[in-house]
Formats: C-alpha cells, sequence, structure tokens
C-alpha cells in the first residue's frame, strides 16, 4: 500500500515537472494570451555568444525560457484573479466601483497633463498652425475633443485623482477653443456630461459606447453643416440593442482567469458598418505614411466613398483621429458625406505627410483626440505647403 502512494506521488511530481516542458514545445493546450505591452526576450546569436563567452548570454536565455514556460499564461491569470478577488489590485488596471476598471497608465497622463502647463501652449500653437495652413487651402477646422471615462464617472474611482485643481488640460483647453476663431470646437466631455445619468461608456474598455458616439458625432456633423454652409442631414432616431462583451482593453490588461461581462449597446446599423455595398465603398491602406521610422503605415488607413447623390451629402473630410472616430463609422454616420479620408491620429508624425497629399476634394479637416491622449497633440509638427 505504501509502495503505491509513493508511485503515485512520484508520477504526481513528474507529471507536474514535466506537463509545463511538454506544453512549451507542443502547445497541446490552448492557453489565452496575456497582453503585455512588450516584445517576449529572444536570444540573437547564441551560439557566436557562448564561443565568445559572453556573460549577457545567461540572462538572455533564462528571460526567454521564461517568456515561455508551459501554462505561463494561465499562472499569470491565477495571480490576477487572486490579486482581484483577495485585494481588488492589479499591476495595469485600477479596480474602481461597482465593476467599473479604468488604466493606470492613462490615469496618469491626464494627472501628469493637468500639472504640465507648457502643453497648453504647444498644442494651441500646432491646432492655430493647422487652422492658418488649411485656411490657406479653403479647408475648415474641426476639434473633436473627447472625454475620458475617469472623467466622466469620478464617482467610480476607488479615490479622487489629485485633478480640478489642479485644471485638467482637457478643461484649460476647452476654456481657449470655445472662444478660438477658425476652429469649430466639439467639446466631448460637455455633451456626455449632459447624459451621465446614462452608462455611456464600457466598464471593461478604454471607449465610449455607441450610445455616447451618437451624442458626440451627431454635434460634429451639426457643426461641419453649418460650417459649410449646407443643410443638416437627417439622422434617424437610434434603436439600441443591450450586448454582453467579456472583451475590453482594460479587461485585456487585467488579465484574469475568468473574464468580466460588460453590458453595452448596438445599433441597427452596426451589423452592416464598414462594409462596402451599393451605397458606398471602403478602400483599405491606401498610399505611404512616409515615415521611416513606421515604414508599415499607410498615407490613409480607409477611404470611404459616397455612391449617392452628392447633392444631399455633406462635403469631403479628412478624418485624422484616434480609435474613439471608429464609433462614428460603427454608427454608419459616414453614410451623410460624401467622402471620409481616415488616418488614425495616435502617430502625431502622421499629419506631416497628410499635409503634404491633402487630397483636393477635401473641404473640411477633422481632428481627434481624447482626454488622455491629448499630450501627443504636441508633436503635431509639419511644414505648411499651400
Amino acid at each position: 500500500m505504501r509502495r503505491s502512494v509513493d508511485r503515485i506521488a512520484v508520477l504526481i511530481f513528474a507529471a507536474l515537472l514535466f506537463a509545463p516542458l511538454l506544453q512549451m514545445i507542443t502547445h497541446l493546450v490552448h492557453e489565452p494570451l496575456v497582453e503585455e505591452r512588450r516584445e517576449p526576450r529572444s536570444v540573437h546569436a547564441a551560439l557566436a555568444r557562448l564561443l565568445a563567452m559572453d556573460p549577457g548570454l545567461s540572462d538572455d536565455i533564462n528571460g526567454w525560457f521564461d517568456d515561455r514556460h508551459g501554462f505561463r499564461s494561465v499562472l499569470i491569470r491565477l495571480k490576477n484573479e487572486i490579486d482581484y478577488q483577495l485585494f481588488a489590485s492589479s499591476d495595469k488596471v485600477v479596480i474602481g466601483k461597482q465593476g467599473w476598471l479604468f488604466e493606470k497608465e492613462f490615469l496618469n497622463d491626464v494627472v501628469e497633463d493637468a500639472d504640465n502647463r507648457s502643453l497648453d501652449a504647444q498644442i494651441l500653437s500646432a491646432l492655430r498652425n493647422l487652422r492658418d495652413c488649411l485656411s490657406e487651402r479653403g479647408v475648415k477646422l474641426v476639434f473633436v475633443l473627447n472625454a475620458t471615462k475617469s472623467s466622466i464617472y469620478p464617482q467610480f474611482l476607488p479615490t479622487k485623482l489629485p485633478v480640478d485643481p489642479p485644471m485638467r488640460l482637457s478643461r484649460r483647453l476647452a476654456e481657449v477653443l470655445r472662444h478660438e476663431p477658425g476652429i469649430a470646437f466639439i467639446d466631448g466631455e460637455q455633451i456626455l456630461l449632459e447624459h451621465n445619468d446614462e452608462e455611456l461608456f464600457w466598464k471593461n474598455d478604454v471607449h465610449m459606447n455607441l450610445k455616447a458616439a451618437s451624442y458626440v458625432y451627431r454635434e460634429m456633423i451639426s457643426q461641419i453643416a453649418q460650417l459649410t454652409g449646407q443643410r443638416e442631414p437627417t439622422l434617424a432616431p437610434e434603436s439600441w440593442n443591450a450586448v454582453r462583451w467579456n472583451g475590453g482593453s482594460e479587461a485585456r490588461f487585467l488579465a484574469k482567469l475568468f473574464p468580466l461581462a460588460n453590458a453595452g449597446y448596438v445599433s441597427q446599423n452596426t451589423i452592416t458598418a464598414w462594409e462596402s455595398d451599393q451605397y458606398g465603398e471602403f478602400e483599405w491602406k491606401v498610399g505611404s505614411a512616409e515615415i521611416p521610422k513606421y515604414p508599415e503605415l499607410p498615407l490613409f488607413d480607409v477611404i470611404f466613398r459616397n455612391k449617392r447623390d452628392k447633392s444631399a451629402l455633406l462635403p469631403p473630410i479628412m478624418l485624422f483621429g484616434t480609435s474613439f472616430v471608429d464609433l462614428m463609422f460603427d454608427l454608419k454616420y459616414n453614410d451623410v458625406f460624401s467622402a471620409i479620408y481616415r488616418t488614425r491620429s495616435n502617430t502625431p508624425e502622421r499629419i506631416g505627410p497628410l499635409m503634404r497629399h491633402l487630397p483636393d476634394d477635401v473641404r473640411v479637416f477633422v481632428i481627434e483626440f481624447p482626454e488622455m491622449l491629448l499630450s501627443r497633440m504636441s508633436k503635431l509638427d509639419f511644414v505648411c505647403n499651400s
């Protein structure tokens, strides 16, 4: 009996010892990956470094092994699950009240920007330079400043952010831009605060939901119509369907073992958004951004061309914005424009090539940034070539 128990113990120990190695080699068991925002460690020229007795080789090999150890993702998620359940803590995510999650990096950005008064002049200078450059071409400028979740729902943070005072960068800019000539300003925070008794953001994602996007981008469309002297398009009232979603950026960074479900909304248009049909056509990854640092970036991420009667549509626009702008397409509000040239603004250096190759039919340039990425606007550097 004792011998049988010992054999079972040995087999269990052997299984625990060799199962991770087997998983590492074969990947027999599916593991949900953990988004770590870094590249796995690699070992370059291992043989040459071994012959040269490179003292750093062992560290690289250990790092390579640690990043590929069998069941590594499962063990990380198990540890994160324990931290979440027992201590309400996470390395990358702030665990808020009533299931709300907030990305630490973005919260830190809002706080740091509030303390950095030099950003105001840099961003305003960039916007004014862009306005003046576009004006020479007969193009109007629209700036959409989208809100962050922590500013709309600060009551769900575990502790108050050390801002207001000092006043947040987004509010300092808003005070100036409301009265700045030649720049149509869409204040997403002010718009959403009028509806903050509704759920306007995903609890497990940095983005606002479609309902919030409808409030912001309807106002943008209204102002573009006024700017261009055209009749404001009639947008049908939205019909919302509640959905549950286990994804989300903050849920990915939290990387728990068990997913967090969150309720949100889709509209009747969402299913067919981003699809070419008899009414409009999408063309993806057009041209080159001409940035040596990012050789893979196109000039335009997507171009939408409307096939409807142009007389009933708003003129072509250049849309230089973050993933928050994607929600406008999800709502199919792109259908009211004769064309949209879309480039992501997360990489501010892309504005230079855009200004050199701005399509001749563009009449409105829309630039969009959410509050936590405002500091990137200080890098909007380009030479105005009329």
